[in-house]
């Protein structure tokens, strides 16, 4: 009998590592894709109109031209377009990202991007990216 409760308890053990190490996977699967999907929709709209005036774009825009879907997420956000007055760059928008995915997408490599702002505050070292652990952060990508 306590032969087997100890088998039943490593059994325990070793599922509860096998749930976490596919959620890690998963959830890195899902944040490269987003990546990938970040770096199309900024191609697509280049290829589309090569422009540096930015002050026609838009969300709606972007679903008009077939560059996006209407009700598209990105690592399972939503996500909103804005242009400053200037004109000069658009960003993409995440306003409820939770501190992981902040923090992964403040780090990455995203040569195509001319900056990210977490909360607010450009992100110049990933290392002390400003994302909240305690509340839903703002992630700014900034492209020009």
């Amino acid at each position: 009998m306590i032969e087997m409760m100890g088998v039943m308890a490593l059994s325990g053990i070793m599922l509860g590592g096998a749930i976490t190490m596919f959620r890690t996977v998963r959830r890195n699967v899902v944040r490269t894709e987003a990546l990938q999907r970040l770096e199309k929709i900024v191609e697509d709209r280049r290829l589309y109109k090569s422009q540096k005036d930015f002050s026609g774009i838009s969300k709606a825009s972007l679903i008009r031209d077939k560059i996006i879907d209407e009700n598209e997420k990105i690592a399972g956000y939503n996500f909103r377009i804005t242009v400053p007055e200037d004109a000069k760059s658009w960003s993409i928008i995440f306003d409820d990202m939770d501190y992981g995915d902040c923090r992964y997408f403040a780090a990455a490599k995203m040569p195509w991007a001319a900056g990210v702002a977490a909360n607010n505050r450009e992100v110049k070292d990933p290392e002390y990216a400003q994302c909240a652990e305690s509340y839903k952060n703002k992630l700014e990508i900034i492209i020009k």
